[in-house]
Order: C-alpha cells, then sequence, then structure tokens
C-alpha cells in the first residue's frame, strides 16, 4: 500500500488550483477576444409548495447569495447569470404573506446583484457594475376547480455585468 501511494503521489495528474495572477489573464484574455462567461440556474422556487410561507423570504436571500458567491468565482466570473424558476407570477398570484412579498420586493434579484457586486470587487475590480433584469414568463392553466384560470408560471433573472453585455430592448412579459 505505501508503495502504491508513494507511485500515485509521483504520477498524481491533477492539476493544481490556478494562481490569481493566471485567472486575472485569462479573464482579460477571455474579454478581449469576445469571449463572454454564462451561468444558468434553475433557483426551483416557482411553486407554492417550495417553501413554508415563512421561509420565502430567507429562502430566496439565501438561494441568491449561493448563486451569487458560485457565479462570481475566481474561476466563472460570470458575465450573465440566467436565472429559471424564480419567484414570480405563480406565488405573487396563489402564494402566501411570505412568498408575494419575495416576489413584490425582488428579494433574490436583488440579493443577487448585490451579491455579484460584492464578490465581483473582491474577485475583479471596480471593472464590473451588475444589472439585473427580470422577465414574468406566465402559464394560464384551465381546469375545473379554476375554469377562469390560474398564472402557474415563473420568473426568468438574468444579471448581466454592464461592461460585457448591454441591453438592447426593453424587457416584456412572455
Amino acid at each position: 500500500a505505501k508503495k502504491l501511494e508513494a507511485f500515485l503521489r509521483l504520477v498524481d495528474d491533477r492539476p493544481e488550483p490556478p494562481s490569481r495572477a493566471f485567472l486575472d489573464e485569462y479573464a482579460a484574455s477571455r474579454r478581449s477576444l469576445g469571449c463572454l462567461s454564462l451561468v444558468s440556474w434553475n433557483a426551483k422556487m416557482l411553486n407554492v409548495t417550495d417553501q413554508r410561507d415563512e421561509d420565502w423570504l430567507a429562502a430566496a436571500a439565501e438561494k441568491a447569495r449561493n448563486i451569487g458567491a458560485r457565479a462570481c468565482a475566481p474561476d466563472v466570473q460570470a458575465d450573465l447569470v440566467c436565472i429559471q424558476e424564480a419567484p414570480g407570477p405563480q406565488l405573487a398570484a396563489r402564494g402566501g404573506a411570505g412568498a408575494r412579498e419575495a416576489v413584490s420586493k425582488a428579494v433574490l434579484p436583488n440579493t443577487l446583484r448585490a451579491c455579484m457586486q460584492e464578490c465581483a470587487g473582491a474577485a475583479a475590480g471596480p471593472a464590473r457594475q451588475y444589472h439585473c433584469v427580470c422577465v414574468d414568463v406566465h402559464c394560464l392553466v384551465r381546469d375545473p376547480m379554476h375554469p377562469a384560470g390560474v398564472d402557474e408560471g415563473e420568473q426568468h433573472v438574468f444579471c448581466y455585468d454592464a461592461h460585457a453585455l448591454r441591453l438592447v430592448r426593453p424587457r416584456y412579459e412572455l
């Protein structure tokens, strides 16, 4: 076993983690070539049954902080974060007070933007300026209990670095 361990140490092909200087150089070269870093994430927070009502505010903020921390990590430095199944129309229409407040106060997008900006300042310097755009994706479902229909929709959140991307037309609901 000791010989095997010694041999494995000699042939270990796992790369060393990249240095900070390498990551900074990589980010600069990526931009100079016109390349972007995109992170797509399913928040899994669109249904009224996804959280207890009293937990929606804290859960949305925690989810945003977790996604933001990963998306602006030194080895990622996302230019655009796309989040699907964020709290949106279904919760606004059918959720309890906590769920409706999480939607009306835009807890997930606002916390994500703040986290991305704070992390980016530490990771990439002040050269980043994040903005969030939210798009409601409606899904009207009719059934015998709801003949007029009920919105089972979600929200998509796009958090982008304004130095890398620009909004070319206003957002619109789908």
